[in-house]
């Protein structure tokens, strides 16, 4: 029978509908054998490609905010004790280095009849004014001591004068360069919905690298590198979940339209794998009016 042309449908259209060949009632084994594309094939293709395709839109992932109130809660509460902690630190260094002064404010406050050693202003207007301070160098440079207090006096000035300078030169090179910093905030927030510019510069480490002219967006993802990749490896084991899912979904419903009588369906659509028993089904089929296409 291989004289014969696969694409038997053309035989099908010169055979009456009452021909006296086999009209496909066959053995058990064969009513179990289809030969040929299948009609729902390509339309169970393109509804699986299109629930794959949805799946993807769909899946935005969770926010920052969302992560940091949900999966990372616990990472994230002790991240903020830590610099609840450190501020903590920091005051409690300060009092110490308070408390060992505070001997030697005390002698001085006594020596220059300041009433509370606390009180600092008092205690530097007092120790100034000192003329035993300046008497030694006074004489030494041949002028009364009230001159030389005048030109210290006038030296201090001139030096907080010119700290401040210098201090107002760099807070308008931290406020150019802050609002730089700021200028960033919505750009990353396009890729990350939930950054906060204020949340994240209580972190002491993403403070340190914007300082440095680090882009925000660089930072961000330094610091929270372990999150993004975790939430990254969610998000592509979900998807490919979903995609499994979609494809066993979409076999079964191939196999369960293809069956008859609770039987599985073998489906031959390889012309090279037809036997001479296959070709006389197929030529059996076509005549009796089925179309059948490789």
């Amino acid at each position: 029978m291989s004289k014969y042309k696969l694409y038997l449908q053309y035989f099908a259209e010169g055979a009456t509908a009452g021909g006296e060949g086999d009209s496909g009632e066959g053995t058990v084994d064969a009513a179990q054998v289809v030969y040929g594309k299948q009609e729902s094939e390509e339309s169970v293709n393109d509804e699986e490609s299109k629930a794959v395709e949805d799946t993807e839109e769909k899946d935005e992932g969770p926010s920052f905010e969302e992560l940091i109130k949900g999966k990372y809660k616990n990472d994230f509460d002790d991240r903020v004790q830590n610099i609840v902690q450190n501020r903590v630190k920091n005051i409690k260094t300060y009092e110490e280095q308070m408390q060992e002064l505070s001997p030697a404010l005390e002698v001085l406050a006594e020596k220059y009849g300041v009433d509370d050693p606390g009180n600092i202003k008092s205690l530097v207007e007092a120790i100034t004014n000192d003329d035993e301070l300046y008497e030694e160098e006074a004489e030494e440079r041949g002028i009364d001591v009230e001159t030389l207090k005048h030109i210290k006096h006038i030296e201090r000035q001139n030096q907080a004068f010119t700290e401040e300078m210098a201090q107002r030169e760099r807070d308008a090179q931290n406020a150019e360069a802050w609002q730089n910093i700021l200028s960033q905030e919505a750009e990353v927030q396009k890729t990350y919905p939930g950054f906060s510019l204020e949340s994240e510069m209580q972190n002491d480490d993403f403070a340190r690298l914007v300082a440095c002219d680090v882009p925000v967006k660089t930072a961000f993802e330094v610091i929270h590198s372990n999150e993004i990749q975790a939430v990254a490896a969610k998000v592509v084991a979900d998807n490919t979940a979903k995609k499994i899912a979609n494809s066993v979904k979409a076999n079964q419903k191939r196999t369960g339209e293809g069956q008859g009588n609770s039987q599985a369906v073998i489906v031959k659509k390889d012309p090279k794998s037809l036997t001479d028993e296959d070709r006389d089904r197929i030529y059996e089929k076509v005549m009796a009016g089925e179309k059948i296409a490789f």
